[in-house]
């Protein structure tokens, strides 16, 4: 985008796909760790045409919750699947300040089926 305001260009729209090519080109050329770049060349709804779909995925946690740490000063984390819970502190590489993990029972029935005829 930025691109295409310094070429002093009116019709943005117009590139609106070369915008969104150099912005994953970006994306792709920022990160040298902890992410991977997964082509697949076919759709699997019509595995015949070739129509190549390109994944950016991060494959290290840490990479995308630093700048959440780096901002602010004090950050909660819940979750009922965090488990085990000091497994997170060294994945997401930060040290916690507090580190509570609470039990729990499924003792009363959770899921009510409704059946209707």
């Amino acid at each position: 985008h930025f691109m295409l305001q310094t070429l002093q260009l009116m019709e943005i729209a117009e590139y609106a796909a070369v915008t969104k090519v150099a912005n994953f080109a970006t994306l792709v050329s920022t990160y040298t760790e902890g992410f991977t770049l997964i082509i697949e060349p076919f759709d699997d709804r019509a595995p015949t045409i070739f129509n190549p779909i390109l994944h950016f995925s991060c494959m290290d946690a840490s990479i995308a919750v630093k700048p959440v740490f780096d901002y602010y000063i004090n950050v909660i984390i819940t979750s009922a699947t965090l488990s085990p819970l000091d497994m997170y502190p060294r994945l997401l590489r930060f040290q916690p300040a507090l580190l509570n993990s609470y039990g729990m029972s499924l003792a009363r029935p959770c899921i009510c089926p409704l059946v209707v005829g």
